[in-house]
């Protein structure tokens, strides 16, 4: 089944004969596919960026525009220094022509305006495809971010609730990086046993323990202190799978440490799940699905599949009354789609090889 914008087709090309309840389960399933299905971790808005300009004239539009494909670069590729590869120039330079829609808004402070930049995926697309640089996929690995903040004998902790100026300054800039990251909900629990951790170690000992209710890949646990006016110190630690990694700051903008984090964090996702070496190579495999009760069950992997970014193309090669098998092509071959899949919470691996449980 070849991968389209519309609804999903699917193709059955078994290499035995197919069951008579099994020929029943893809007729449903056809009808099916227009059930909405499970969300992926799916980052939105990467073709877009907002860069600020000094007004609407052809000039600071053009020089806009090319700001903000910078900016959609470093989003589709995880590096900061996309902008530089070789070939990127002659691309930046197409960036009025590469725009598909652009907005003006007002600044916040001060003169100037806000040029909110959308580019054409597909035309990006291809121009990067032609210049050889493998794009990250939309399927990203959520972190959630723990940060304790002491300022005036007060602490507080940054919640996805009332995020704060802080608070969106980090989450900013990770969407400015496209990885997901979320602030925890801070109910009562969470909040008592952060206020009362003594140190720097019991908050991260606490943190990496509350983070297990999220289920994410990432965790990211910061402390800030404001130890004079005008002067903070922070420790951080960032858990990315089994992988940890602490560091200390200092400087006089809370902001611009948090910025900072979310930098770091998305180098380390990128170097992890954005490797050009990986994400360069193609491959086709079947992989066996078991778990499936339902042609409900069945139209919801075949669109959670169809909607993956490394998958490129996919048809049903036979069915039988729980599970069902998928030829598929990837882009990372096998390393690429599991780690892809890991970040869906939609299948779960099996020891055998290329098999997944579907979960519920």
């Amino acid at each position: 089944m070849e991968k389209s914008e519309g609804a999903a087709a699917v193709t059955s090309r078994s290499q035995g004969p197919i069951s008579r309840h099994g020929i029943c389960l893809l007729m449903l399933l056809a009808l099916a596919l227009a059930a909405p299905g499970v969300p992926a971790r799916d980052m939105s808005n990467l073709y877009s960026a907002q860069v600020e300009v000094a007004d609407r004239s052809p000039g600071e539009l053009a020089r806009g525009a090319r700001a903000a494909l910078a900016a959609v670069l470093v989003k589709l590729t995880g590096d900061r220094r996309a902008a530089a590869r070789e070939g990127i120039g002659a691309l930046l330079g197409k960036a009025s022509k590469l725009m598909f829609k652009y907005a003006y808004a007002p600044l916040p402070e001060g003169p100037g305006l806000l040029l909110d930049a959308e580019f054409d995926e597909p035309a990006v697309s291809a121009e990067l495809n032609a210049l050889g640089v493998p794009l990250w996929g939309r399927q990203r690995p959520d972190t959630v971010a723990f940060i304790v903040i002491d300022e005036a004998g007060r602490r507080s902790v940054l919640g996805g609730d009332e995020p704060g100026l802080r608070g969106e300054a980090l989450l900013t800039r990770a969407a400015q990086r496209g990885i997901p990251l979320l602030l925890p909900l801070m109910d009562i629990e969470e909040t008592q046993h952060l206020a009362h951790a003594a140190d720097w170690n019991g908050i991260a000992t606490t943190a990496l323990a509350l983070a297990s209710r999220y289920g994410t890949t990432g965790v990211l646990v910061g402390y800030l202190r404001e130890s004079a006016p005008g002067l903070w110190e922070s420790n951080w630690r960032m858990q990315v799978g089994a992988e940890a990694t602490s560091w200390h700051d200092e400087g006089d903008i809370a902001a611009l440490m948090l910025e900072g984090a979310a930098d770091r964090l998305a180098d380390t996702l990128a170097s992890r799940y954005a490797d050009p070496g990986l994400l360069g190579t193609a491959e086709s495999f079947a992989i066996d699905i078991e778990g499936l009760g339902s042609a409900a069950d069945y139209a919801r992997v075949v669109t959670y599949l169809d909607g993956l970014d490394a998958v490129t193309s996919l048809f049903v090669r036979g069915v039988e009354a729980d599970r069902v098998r998928i030829e598929v092509s990837a882009r990372g071959g096998r390393a690429g789609f599991a780690q892809t899949i890991a970040f869906g919470r939609v299948l779960t691996p099996l020891p055998l090889p290329d098999a997944y449980r579907l979960l519920p």
